[in-house]
């Protein structure tokens, strides 16, 4: 018997890689995870990585391409992001390591197509145009909902 675990954040992570495929920048790999911590706090993460070869990204700017980061902290402590959720975004090297993050001016639950516009404009100009609105509540309620229950578990 094969037995499948989902996480809390799966329908949304799920959502944004939809739409990267949808807008032509399929992502080369992408990753849901619970397995970090940050001192007492449970968080939850994704990455999603981009390359050229896959994703269409520049080659000339991005040679081994970008990760995007999706991560979910339920408290706050000196060294840790803030509660919630916060999207960053990181140069990929050559030997697969990062560059240090650094924060996607987009809200942590922001709307899969308005990610999509973020990380376009960041992969063809450098710099990422901001977006000011958050994931529709009808879709964000849902998964906030599993999360706070996978939280109290």
């Amino acid at each position: 018997m094969t037995t499948t675990r989902t996480l809390p954040h799966d329908p949304y992570i799920d959502a944004v890689v939809t739409e990267f495929t949808n807008t032509a920048m399929t992502p080369e790999q992408y990753d849901v995870r619970d397995s970090e911590s940050c001192g007492m706090h449970l968080m939850l993460d994704a990455v999603i990585t981009l390359t050229p070869e896959d994703s269409g990204i520049p080659s000339d700017r991005y040679p081994h391409g970008l990760i995007l980061l999706w991560e979910y902290h339920d408290g706050h402590e000196d060294g840790c992001l803030n509660e919630g959720a916060v999207w960053q975004w990181a140069r990929l090297n050559e030997d697969g390591s990062n560059w240090l993050p650094e924060p996607l001016p987009v809200p942590g639950w922001v709307m899969p197509a308005m990610l999509a516009g973020a990380v376009v404009t960041l992969a063809h100009t450098g710099t990422a145009t901001p977006m000011t609105t958050g994931w529709h509540q009808h879709l964000r309620t849902p998964v906030q909902d599993a999360i706070e229950a996978w939280a109290s578990s």
